[in-house]
């Protein structure tokens, strides 16, 4: 019961005037989570353990293509501090990696 709550509270705390006020912030966020820490952790596998089962490195590297965690947006909201970035990035990840996702996939195959 706590993800749907999580989830609506989240689309209860978007902002659209917060999204266009930080276009850049979020975009670098969204970026670097579905786009660059993937690849960062692609090249580094490969290059710190070349014999590692495939299986394995497109298991990590689609890990950390996932989305941003609905709990960072609790952890945001206990905490006070920007919660409508938090539910932002959110968002704008999760629309994002239905894109990025396959698109790793077709690079780890």
């Amino acid at each position: 019961m706590g993800l749907p709550m999580a989830l609506l509270a989240i689309g209860g705390g978007l902002s659209f005037k917060e999204v266009s006020n930080n276009k850049l912030p979020l975009a670098i966020a969204c970026c670097f989570k579905v786009i660059l820490a993937p690849l960062i952790t692609l090249l580094l596998l490969k290059h710190q353990f070349p014999a590692a089962d495939k299986v394995a490195v497109g298991t990590c590297v689609l890990l950390m293509a996932t989305p941003v965690a609905v709990a960072s947006y609790v952890i945001a909201t206990g905490a006070h501090i920007k919660e409508e970035a938090a539910s932002a990035v959110v968002v704008w990840t999760t629309a994002v990696s239905i894109v990025t996702i396959p698109a790793w996939l077709y690079v780890l195959i």
